[in-house]
């Protein structure tokens, strides 16, 4: 019995160090072989006003869209050296909205939108251009 009650004992400590040789070196890691590790990887910097931000992708909510938008955020950060962060919508003309700077995209009723306003999205890789003409042609007086 004092076999098992030393095993008892230190069992809680082994499942730590298993768990945290999984955890950390995730965090750490690259999933590419030259990736750019995540302390070295920079923010883009708005010239006018010094801010510094991550690159923004969005993400639209179904499995082709969640798909390209991981892969491109992945290589933006490990060959191109930002830091990536990601905001999510229902569809098509919300990521418009979003990388026309719209400050409430998902927000039918009022996107925020305001001309020469910063946009905090720059990547929207799964969009349909088709049925969204309109959308599409209304933000660019955003820029």
């Amino acid at each position: 019995d004092s076999e098992s009650e030393a095993a008892d004992a230190v069992r809680p400590a082994m499942m730590l160090i298993v768990f945290l040789s999984l955890v950390l070196p995730a965090a750490a890691a690259t999933c590419l072989i030259n990736g750019t590790a995540p302390i070295n990887r920079k923010l883009l910097v708005n010239p006018n006003t010094g801010e510094s931000y991550p690159v923004g992708v969005w993400v639209a909510q179904w499995a082709a869209a969640e798909a390209t938008s991981y892969m491109v955020g992945i290589l933006i950060e490990e060959m191109l050296g930002f830091n990536v962060t990601y905001s999510f919508g229902p569809g098509t003309p919300d990521g418009y909205y979003a990388i026309a700077g719209c400050s409430d995209p998902n927000n039918k009723s009022h996107r925020g939108c305001v001309e020469g306003q910063v946009s905090y999205q720059h990547v929207f890789t799964e969009a349909w251009l088709a049925g969204y003409e309109s959308t599409w042609n209304a933000v660019q007086k955003f820029q």
